[in-house]
């Protein structure tokens, strides 16, 4: 278990990075799109949808941990133990498989950033 956190942890590491630069390659893209710069609105949405998505999260971990049964400081029962290993093992891994699969939707590569920042530098001219 110690071994897969601390995997779990290097490949997670750069999520936080590259997620915030996706979002200014998306409020360029938008300014780009539309002719209006809307970085804060694109910071503001992606902020309150990470804030939103840990407070669900939270909840439903709660009510999953509930239901397995799981009764803070005591022996655990084998199937709130069953549960905890799930939690922290398969369930997570189906949520990142469907964010990779999310990401093959996210049509912004180095080459259309590229066009995209000469368009908008261009304009600015």
């Amino acid at each position: 278990m110690y071994v897969l956190q601390i995997a779990i942890g290097f490949v997670l590491g750069p999520k936080s990075p590259l997620a915030f630069s996706m979002y200014a390659d998306t409020a360029d893209y938008n300014e780009w799109r539309t002719g209006r710069r809307a970085t804060a609105m694109t910071f503001a949405a992606a902020t309150f949808s990470q804030k939103l998505g840990t407070a669900l999260a939270v909840a439903v971990m709660g009510s999953v941990f509930t239901a397995l049964g799981y009764v803070a400081n005591t022996a655990q029962s084998a199937a709130s133990q069953n549960g905890i290993v799930l939690l922290m093992s398969f369930v997570p891994a189906a949520f990142a498989a469907t964010a990779v699969a999310i990401m093959f939707f996210y049509k912004l590569d180095n080459k259309k950033l590229s066009q995209i920042q000469a368009d908008l530098s261009a304009r600015k001219n």
